[in-house]
C-alpha cells in the first residue's frame, strides 16, 4: 500500500484536462480560471445543462489571448487585427459567428 501519494497539479501544463466541479462553480467561473471560455466547454463536454458538483468535466484550454467583442467587431476585421484567420479563430473557439460582449482567444 502507498500512504505517501503526491497529487500534481496539471492545469497549468496540459492543453486539456479532468476537472471535478466544485460547490460555488459555474460555467463562467471555470472557464475564467482555466484560460478557455464556456462556449468551449459546453461544446467539449456535450452539456446540455449546468454541470453539478461532484461532476467530471474536460476542460479544454484555448490558446491565445482574450478578446471581448464590441458592437462593431466582425469575424474578419478581428482575425485582421490579430493576424489570424478567421478559421483559426472558429475552431479554437469552436464558434460560426460572434455576439457583442462574447469572450474569445485571438
Amino acid at each position: 500500500m502507498i500512504n505517501d501519494v503526491i497529487l500534481k497539479d496539471l492545469s497549468n501544463e496540459k492543453k486539456a484536462f479532468l476537472y471535478r466541479v466544485e460547490v460555488g462553480d459555474s460555467l463562467k467561473t471555470i472557464a475564467d480560471r482555466f484560460h478557455t471560455t464556456q462556449r468551449v466547454l459546453v461544446v467539449v463536454n456535450g452539456l446540455e445543462s449546468c454541470p453539478k458538483v461532484g461532476e467530471y468535466l474536460i476542460v479544454e484550454k484555448v490558446d491565445g489571448v482574450k478578446y471581448v467583442t464590441s458592437p462593431l467587431d466582425t469575424l474578419e476585421k478581428i482575425a485582421n487585427n490579430n493576424h489570424e484567420k478567421i478559421q483559426e479563430i472558429k475552431i479554437k473557439n469552436k464558434i460560426d459567428t460572434i455576439y457583442v460582449g462574447q469572450k474569445i482567444y485571438v
